[in-house]
Formats: C-alpha cells, structure tokens, sequence
C-alpha cells in the first residue's frame, strides 16, 4: 500500500472511529426507520430514538438537517418532546433507561430540494433528575427548560402553605 493510501486509510478509520464514539456518548440514540411501515409516505421521517443514557428523560430536542449535494447543510427541522416532568398535562411518562420511542417528522422540508442526505441528531436532553446535556441556547431548549420552570412554579403556587 503507497504512502497516500495509507494515509488515506488511517484518515477514515479514525473518521469513523470519532463518528461512532459521537453517537454513543449522546443520551440518545437515533435510528431512521421505514416511514411506511410506521403509517406515513415515503417522504416522511420516521425515526427510532433509545434512551442510552443512565438516568429517564424528562424532553428532549431532536434536529433534521437537511444536506445538499455540496455537502453544506440547506436548512434545519427540530422536535421538541416534553414528558409529564416538565409539563404536568401530558400524558407520556419519562423516557426510560434503555427504552425505545418512535418519532414521526412527516414532511419536514420543502419537497424540490436537491438533497444528498438527511441527517439527525439529539441536540439537548434534560433529564428527570433536573439535570442536562448539550446545548442550552437553543430555541428548542430554552423553550423547554422555560415550560418545566413554569411547571415547577405552578406546583409551588398550587401547594398548601402551613
């Protein structure tokens, strides 16, 4: 093997290394599925999340990006999933240690975009416990790091004073 290939070898290994090492340090783990086997069209992005990490999930937020053939993104989808943690009227419970959801994006972009691939990822998690990971700047975050102190308010007002 020449010197370029092998550099180009190593270079791709440890690529691949550092992607997957990536994926498994994030709470959640994200798998695309068959849309139509779940009810939706072939358009649809239909995704199998798995909480991986060692604590339940009180919300999460999941973002599409969308990649042209340039490899440059062309625009952004994200998710925002609440469990009854952080808003009291939803029905779903924390997402377990281990458990599997399934997600449904529908049609998330534009159809007639010159698209190469689609790619997902978990951008922040908050945990049950109150604590988080990833990003806390996001809109998607913000918005649900605001509705679980709103929870906690309305709880505090709603308990009897002695």
């Amino acid at each position: 093997m020449c010197n370029s290939a092998r550099i180009l070898y190593v270079f791709f290994a440890l690529f691949g290394v550092a992607k997957a090492q990536t994926a498994i340090d994030a709470p959640i783990q994200i798998f695309r599925e068959d849309s139509v086997k779940h009810g939706g069209s072939s358009t649809d992005y239909v995704l199998r999340l798995k909480n991986a990490s060692s604590k339940p999930i009180a919300g999460y937020v999941v973002q599409l990006r969308q990649i042209g053939f340039d490899g440059k993104p062309i625009q952004t989808a994200g998710r925002l999933t609440g469990t009854n943690a952080v808003i009291p009227s939803v029905p779903r419970a924390p997402f377990a240690v281990g458990e599997e959801w399934i997600e449904k994006f529908g049609r998330p972009f534009p159809s007639g975009n010159t698209t190469l691939e689609v790619r997902a990822e978990t951008v922040f998690v908050l945990f049950s416990d109150g604590s988080s990971w990833g990003d806390e700047g996001g809109k998607h975050a913000r918005t649900l790091l605001g509705m679980k102190r709103g929870a906690a308010l309305e709880k505090a007002l709603q308990t009897p004073k002695p």
